[in-house]
């Protein structure tokens, strides 16, 4: 029988496979082997210059080797020990002694931050002081009764607060409880209220009954019958912007019935009672029950 060549042509699938493998341990055999030969010549290369080296080397470089760190240590020891000293003997920053040109800038923030400050209080008080005075003369104001010719609608020492700025917008009504100075007194006020509008007349009779237009109004402010008609017992006719006040204790109030007071003008009028604010126990609103 003819022996099989290795590289010889294969005959069948079976011998193709088998010289495949063949060919593959060859090759890992050769790599192999290569790779040994090439660590043998590592070693042997560290090996050579290991003894060149302890050949070359000289007893007296060694212990002049050591000194020279000895001398290194100690130089670096002296440094860290002035370093430490000089640091203690540093002044500390209260043992200093500025010189104007340093303390200027200081004092310069200190009187900026002390006058902004100033200017933040003062511009708070003139800002307070405006609006209270807008609110005063414009808005509304605080009024104190005194006496008692509003009884008992209003009493004595009551707290009111007095809207001035809606009839600066719309007319007064009837029945509104109104402030207007007293045109005989600076600085007197009255605290009355409307009964008659401009254009109507407003007459009295003998038994204390009004009647505006010829009509009998109906109303029940009144404390009491009113005895003193005035000069309404004849009628009153009032003008444009003119209005006829009456206190609601009538008999004991001085009001248009009166020559002292008169019809009261628009332009007169300082405002128109709203609110009361003391007595506690009265605190609220002034409503109109009629």
């Amino acid at each position: 029988m003819k022996q099989k060549n290795m590289y010889e042509e294969p005959e069948d699938l079976n011998d193709l496979n088998e010289l495949l493998e063949k060919k593959i341990k060859d090759d890992k055999n050769r790599t192999k082997k290569s790779n040994d030969e090439k660590k043998r010549m590592v070693k042997k290369s560290a090996v050579f210059r290991e003894d060149e080296s302890a050949d070359d080397l000289d007893p007296n470089d060694t212990f002049k080797n050591n000194k020279t760190a000895q001398n290194d240590n100690e130089t670096i020891n002296k440094r860290t020990k002035n370093h430490i000293e000089k640091k203690k003997e540093r002044p500390k920053e209260d043992d200093f002694d500025f010189t104007e040109e340093k303390r200027i800038p200081q004092n310069h923030a200190k009187s900026a931050r002390f006058f902004l400050a100033l200017f933040k209080i003062i511009l708070y008080i003139v800002i307070i002081c405006g609006l209270t005075y807008l609110v005063l003369h414009y808005v509304a104001q605080r009024t104190i009764v005194e006496g008692s010719s509003m009884e008992t609608t209003l009493t004595n020492h009551d707290n009111l607060v007095v809207d001035k700025l809606t009839y600066r917008f719309k007319n007064p009504k009837r029945f509104d409880i109104i402030v207007f100075p007293y045109q005989h007194g600076k600085k007197v006020y009255y605290i009355k209220r409307i009964i008659g509008l401009p254009g109507e007349t407003v007459k009295i009779d003998a038994t204390g009954n009004i009647y505006i237009n010829d009509k009998e109004l109906e109303e029940s402010y009144g404390m009491e019958v009113m005895k003193d008609p005035g000069i309404a017992a004849n009628g009153v006719t009032l003008g444009k912007n003119e209005y006829f006040v009456l206190g609601d204790n009538r008999n004991d109030s001085t009001d248009s019935r009166s020559d002292k007071v008169g019809v009261v003008k628009k332009e007169d009028i300082i405002g128109k009672a709203v609110f009361r604010i003391y007595p506690l126990n009265k605190i609220g609103l002034l409503k109109k029950h009629n």
